[in-house]
């Protein structure tokens, strides 16, 4: 919407309206600033939650090790072996 054109007089609301303009023009200039501040990319990574989790709260080695035995052997039970002869 383009203003009207200017004209000869002088009064308190010619003012008031250019007043208002150059307002609304330096809140356009800082709702766009915002915008990229918040809605743009981002540089900032934030690590996995599950490594986060791993500093809090160490892991006991001796655990592990029964753990990782315990898998080894389930997974040794459940492994079948088929010989065929060619």
């Amino acid at each position: 919407m383009a203003p009207p054109p200017d004209d000869d007089h002088d009064c308190g609301w010619k003012t008031f309206a250019t007043e208002l303009g150059q307002e609304m023009a330096t809140m356009r200039a800082e709702m766009d600033a915002l915008k990229r501040r918040v809605l743009g990319p981002k540089s900032e990574k934030l690590p996995p939650m599950d490594r986060e989790v791993r500093k809090q709260r160490p892991a006991d080695p001796a655990a592990t090790q029964e753990k990782r035995r315990k898998n080894a052997e389930l997974r040794a039970t459940r492994v079948e072996t088929e010989t065929i002869e060619h």
